[in-house]
């Protein structure tokens, strides 16, 4: 019997994995930090999703003024290797384990990497149709947001002439300007929740400026067509999906769907990284975007999906920071752990626990997501009735994070309960 080939392996510092505006931020910050990370992309071009974005709307926090998305992950990637950062692409890890070892492939083979400290900035990805539950055939035609933007964006191939988008979040929004530029009429932008997802002013900038039409409250029934699609049946429905008029259809050969995003956790999954349903399986971790795992990190759109690129830039340096500490000075045992429970109107938060060491008491930002869309929201987090930190938002819905400070006034191990009170978005 031929003996198997042994796996090469790797030493390094930390790894992180995904070249994204979170994994970015984290190289960048740890290299200035006198720290060697290498970081790892499955795709050919790093950047993240903001690589194959043509349109502005990034870069205001990072760099003061708002660019294309192209630009500004190339302004990362710059920056990320001007301070030392390796990056290694078309490489794809296979296999994460609880003691910090990665198993990637590459079109140069197999290896193992073995680190003191592993993140994961892996991003989020869009619900596929079958996970939306709209019935009809399977026609050529039907595509989500990203596969959209690559074929426009690296290929300038548009995915059909006559296109109805499904979803009002502000990708699906820029997406519809985008394509009506290049040629495409978009028949409509059909919204099943009574309000529009994405900012007043990207509809105002996407939609109002190219006449295209926005259909709150309306649900696909369905889609039409054989070999490609030939429309969708759409009707007026109430909150839990019942029609209240008669169903239309509308002409078209193109369906997108938007939104809807959900973390790429595969490689939490598959290491047995404890994970938060609330947040549609992104792994639970401390203010220092620890993992429930000594020694591994997470942060950007895995941990909550799917917030702007800046922010998750902003998740990555303040991870960083944990990592350094973690290698610097390991914790010795004895934590108090405090969770951090979602309380009335909130869905999710993020961190999920505190973990104090000695009397260190820095700030805490909390990341909330609410639960039903608010307006005029004001967030409270108390600890056995006592409260911790507020703040206040004109408005606040389910698919973005809001923000809390949390200024502890001691160690402890009580929970710590967040609550959002407004008015409903209806």
């Amino acid at each position: 019997m031929a003996e198997q080939p042994s796996i090469p392996e790797r030493q390094v510092d930390v790894l992180v994995v995904g070249a994204g505006p979170a994994g970015l931020g984290v190289a960048a910050r740890l290299a200035g930090l006198g720290v060697a990370p290498l970081v790892l992309d499955r795709e050919p071009v790093p950047g993240g999703l903001p690589a194959q974005c043509e349109h502005p709307g990034f870069g205001l926090w990072a760099f003061r003024r708002l660019m294309p998305g192209q630009e500004f992950a190339a302004r990362l990637v710059e920056r990320a290797v001007r301070a030392g950062v390796r990056l290694e692409t078309d490489v794809t890890v296979l296999e994460v384990t609880p003691d910090r070892t990665a198993l990637a492939v590459s079109p140069s083979g197999i290896v193992r990497y073995r680190a003191q400290a592993l993140v994961l900035a892996t991003g989020c990805r869009e619900r596929p149709r079958s996970a939306r539950l709209i019935p009809g055939p399977r026609p050529a035609g039907v595509f989500n947001t990203g596969v959209v933007q690559r074929l426009h964006t690296f290929l300038g191939l548009l995915p059909g002439r006559e296109v109805v988008i499904v979803g009002s979040d502000d990708i699906s929004l820029v997406a519809a300007r985008t394509l009506a530029q290049a040629g495409c009429r978009i028949a409509a932008v059909v919204e099943e929740r009574p309000y529009r997802q994405g900012y007043l002013v990207n509809e105002w900038w996407s939609l109002r400026s190219q006449r295209i039409p926005l259909r709150l409250g309306h649900r696909v029934l369905r889609i039409l067509g054989d070999g490609r699609v030939a429309g969708v049946e759409v009707a007026l429905c109430d909150a839990t999906g019942t029609p209240l008029a008669n169903p239309y259809e509308i002409p078209c050969d193109t369906v997108i769907f938007s939104g809807e995003f959900v973390p790429e956790a595969t490689l939490v999954a598959q290491a047995g990284i404890p994970a938060d349903p609330r947040t549609g399986g992104g792994p639970l971790v401390d203010q220092e975007f620890q993992t429930e795992l000594a020694g591994i990190f997470a942060c950007g759109n895995l941990v909550h999906a799917a917030d702007p690129a800046d922010y998750a830039l902003v998740d990555g340096e303040r991870a960083a920071l944990g990592v350094w500490r973690y290698l610097t000075s390991p914790p010795s045992g004895g934590e108090l752990v405090q969770p951090v429970l979602p309380g009335q109107q909130v869905r999710a938060v993020v961190p999920q626990r505190l973990r104090w060491s000695g009397e260190r008491l820095d700030p805490v930002r909390l990341a909330v997501r609410v639960e039903p869309a608010l307006r005029a929201v004001r967030l409270r987090a108390i600890v056995a009735g006592q409260p911790w930190g507020w703040s206040l938002a004109p408005a606040a819905k389910p698919h973005r994070s809001v923000y809390l400070w949390l200024r502890p006034a001691r160690p402890g191990d009580a929970p710590i309960v967040v609550e959002a009170r407004g008015w409903p978005i209806v």
